[in-house]
């Protein structure tokens, strides 16, 4: 009996999907090969990191990193709201693991400013996979004007991800005991 109701339930709700039919696609295509992204300044904004501490253990590392605006104005980038500013650090995965703050279902992307003449600093962890003493980290920087719109410049967002010329700021290497 409970069989021939679960198989009448099924037959009901797969007869049903094909009668609501909506006029409006649910995905919309956006051609992104046509879109012009400013490409805004980077030039008077520095990334750097210095290396905290060092465990001997089980091999992590903590370094903190700044960011530098000399610009006389404030300066907006992209980023995103589950521990964004760490997951955008470019590093060598063949010799360290990124070890994140926060496990997330998911992350949004919001706009991040480094006010004028100041920094932005943050911190980052991770697990290294070679006994190498030096570390080069440079950060997938998103400049962005003050007044970009989230929600009506997402197409940009996909853009960027997608492009190949991403703007790399890069620290100078360093190195630890």
């Amino acid at each position: 009996m409970t069989n021939y109701l679960i198989a009448s339930l099924i037959s009901v709700s797969l007869l049903s999907c094909g009668n609501n039919k909506v006029g409006t696609p649910v995905i919309t295509k956006i051609d992104t090969f046509k879109i012009e992204n400013k490409n805004l300044p980077v030039d008077k904004i520095t990334f750097d990191f210095a290396i905290s501490k060092k465990a001997k253990k089980n091999r992590m590392i903590k370094i903190n990193t700044t960011f530098f605006n000399s610009y006389k104005d404030t300066v907006y980038f992209l980023t995103w709201t589950c521990d964004g500013l760490v997951n955008d650090i470019v590093y060598d995965t063949a010799k360290m693991a990124l070890f994140p703050h926060y496990s997330c279902n998911a992350s949004f992307p919001m706009i991040g400013k480094i006010p004028p003449n100041d920094k932005l600093d943050f911190d980052a962890n991770f697990i290294l996979k070679t006994d190498d003493k030096k570390m080069k980290l440079s950060y997938d920087f998103y400049r962005v004007e003050s007044d970009f719109d989230i929600k009506a410049d997402i197409h940009k967002i996909i853009k960027y991800q997608d492009d190949r010329q991403k703007t790399i700021l890069n620290a100078k290497e360093h190195s630890f005991e």
